[in-house]
């Protein structure tokens, strides 16, 4: 109460050249406490990680922020700082509010260690505060690098036609509004903007993604703390996010999203909390308001959600009631820009674009090679290749375990695959493109292997989907592909971490385990091999 009172006083009633008080107030206002607001109301969304929690506590805030600006914009009249403030205001207070009734708390739950929160052992905590001191660097350094240019100029253009009253341009867009509210609402409680400013808060978003990759891939891999630093490591470095954490565009939003998405859906899984479905709709929801491209995540969502009642042989009442309401609250969130959205007389020309330079004229297209141009852009040139050369790794130690026939299996699938690169005309029969063929076939033949754990089964999923559908089934994939990173990168650190394992311990089981404590400290080398 004592910093919402605080950030008031400042934005609302300090000079507008004292950005050097202004600009911190703005941005913890919008960006931190309406999580710090939530949260505790619902109980830290049962974890005592000190690491999670920072890192929900940035995403909570951009879930609810987002929200709050959208009906901001929605009512009627300007969208200027009096309904920045009032929007903001009313997201906190009833945060606060939330508090003061009956909520899960965690020492509730079993292994409670007290209501202590919990911390990595101090080696791992230095080597992840080292790499998240490189991934400041790479996101912070002259955010404001250059003037605005394509996405971001145009997404500034429809933050001023709003300001001056034009509240319907946000619907003449192709995409959602919220990557164009979130910097205004830092803009108009400054008082002015500059590049920087208004890419802060997407650098930010970055940073609370390395921190939520650390702790999933730790909870994915058994508290494997190696695994988590070197998926961290991969995310740090990423080309892809390094560059849009510093771009006025939607995607890493998207990406952290994607992210959250998945750590709540896992946890749904590994401990059955029934009301987890509810944040996973708010996020999908919420993302859903901010670019339909999102529902490219809904199978990775489904898939540990129904693996769960699989493995249980049940679905109760009290399951569909749970997933129903999940269901009504996401659709309910979508439908506050949607149903507008749709019925805006424009909405021919979204129709038009998506038509005819996303999806194209053709059902189906082979953008295979597009990705290694793509990742030669914004990356190393041997990074793909390194990340590929892992990722074949894995898979051949789990097709290996699981038999000799799935292994040549395996050897043909990724013949045919290099194929589609090499000889892409063979895979090309009249109009029609069967290049996703052998890369499809190599996701069942994955999900259907015995012996493989569900989270690999998962990540690969998270992985596949959303970058074969952009690979395969749009003309024009660009940098979108980039929505598929996290779990290639966590992907390739749990292969990382097996092929030092093998060369070290001789273990041939596939499936990560707990680390010898020498590895935690040679995870930074593996990092920057």
């Amino acid at each position: 109460m004592v910093a919402l009172l605080a950030g008031n006083a400042i934005i609302l009633f300090s000079p507008e050249n004292w950005s050097w008080l202004r600009l911190p107030a703005a941005a913890i206002f919008l960006t931190l406490l309406p999580g710090l607001a939530w949260l505790p109301a619902l109980g830290w969304m049962l974890t005592r990680r000190g690491i999670e929690r920072a890192a929900l506590a940035v995403g909570m805030s951009s879930l609810v922020s987002a929200l709050a600006l959208v009906v901001a914009i929605l009512w009627p009249g300007p969208f200027r700082l009096p309904q920045v403030m009032a929007a903001l205001n009313v997201a906190v207070l009833s945060g606060i509010v939330a508090q003061s009734f009956p909520q899960i708390q965690p020492q509730q739950r079993p292994g409670s260690n007290g209501g202590r929160l919990e911390w990595p052992p101090v080696a791992v905590l230095l080597i992840l505060l080292a790499i998240v001191a490189l991934a400041g660097v790479t996101r912070f350094t002259r955010l404001g690098y250059a003037e605005f240019h394509e996405d971001e100029l145009e997404n500034t253009r429809l933050i001023t036609r709003v300001y001056h009253g034009e509240e319907f341009a946000i619907f003449q867009d192709s995409k959602g509004p919220v990557h164009a509210l979130y910097p205004a609402a830092l803009w108009f409680a400054n008082g002015w903007m500059n590049e920087g400013i208004l890419r802060f808060p997407f650098a930010l978003i970055s940073m609370a993604q390395i921190l939520l990759v650390f702790e999933l891939a730790r909870r994915m891999t058994g508290g494997n703390n190696s695994i988590g630093l070197l998926s961290a490591g991969f995310v740090t470095l990423n080309g892809y996010f390094v560059s849009l954490s510093r771009h006025l565009e939607n995607r890493i939003f998207l990406v952290f999203w994607g992210v959250l998405l998945m750590w709540l859906t896992y946890r749904y899984y590994r401990e059955e909390v029934k009301h987890f479905l509810l944040y996973v709709a708010l996020t999908l929801g919420v993302g859903l308001v901010t670019h339909y491209e999102i529902l490219i995540f809904v199978p990775m969502v489904v898939f540990p959600i129904g693996w769960k009642h699989w493995e249980l042989r049940s679905l109760t009442r009290a399951d569909v009631l749970w997933l129903v309401a999940a269901a009504a609250v996401c659709a309910a969130i979508a439908a506050l820009f949607y149903v507008p959205y749709l019925r805006d007389p424009e909405i021919g020309l979204v129709y038009r674009y998506l038509a005819e330079e996303r999806v194209g004229t053709s059902l189906l297209y082979n953008n295979v090679a597009n990705m290694f141009k793509e990742d030669r852009l914004y990356s190393a040139p041997y990074r793909l290749p390194l990340i590929s050369l892992l990722l074949v790794w894995l898979l051949a130690r789990n097709f290996w375990h699981a038999g000799r026939r799935w292994l040549v299996g395996l050897v043909v699938l990724l013949a045919a695959m290099v194929s589609t690169v090499v000889q892409p005309a063979w895979w090309q029969v009249g109009n029609l493109n069967l290049a996703f063929v052998p890369f499809a076939a190599l996701v069942l033949a994955l999900l259907l292997l015995p012996g493989v754990t569900h989270e690999i089964k998962n990540l690969s999923l998270w992985f596949s989907v959303p970058v074969g559908l952009i690979v395969f089934f749009t003309q024009d994939a660009t940098n979108h592909m980039m929505i598929g990173e996290s779990p290639e990168d966590m992907l390739a650190a749990i292969a990382l971490f097996d092929v030092w394992r093998a060369l070290t311990t001789g273990q041939t089981e596939p499936a990560p385990t707990m680390p010898p404590r020498r590895f935690v400290f040679a995870a930074p080398a593996g990092v920057g091999a």
